[in-house]
């Protein structure tokens, strides 16, 4: 066997190598997730688990409890924290409205 002929055979290898690679690197994308549907697929997932979160917090809440929602339930606490007082007397009465209030069985939804 000639060194031309021992070349010829290698170069034929390796076209039939990088053709194989070639093959196998389309079945590997075309079996890919496209970035899109990962990025909405962990959304979902997200917006699964605060459902699951709020539904759990419905279902275990104490006989009475009222349903709150999130953003009105912290505007609430926010008005009624004693750090919004002006004099030491208002203090007091914010302090006894701020206890009163977290001492109900709210729940925020």
């Amino acid at each position: 066997m000639t060194f031309q002929q021992r070349l010829a055979e290698l170069e034929a290898v390796i076209a039939q190598l990088k053709a194989e690679n070639n093959k196998a690197a389309e079945a590997l994308a075309a079996n890919r997730t496209p970035p899109q549907l990962v990025q909405e697929n962990a959304k979902l997932r997200r917006l699964l688990a605060a459902a699951r979160s709020r539904l759990h917090s419905i279902t275990h809440a104490p006989e009475g409890a009222v349903f709150v929602s999130k953003d009105d339930l912290r505007i609430i606490r926010a008005c009624l924290h004693p750090d919004r007082a002006q004099n030491p007397e208002a203090r007091h009465r914010y302090e006894a409205a701020f206890k009163a209030f977290n001492a109900l069985p709210i729940r925020a939804v």
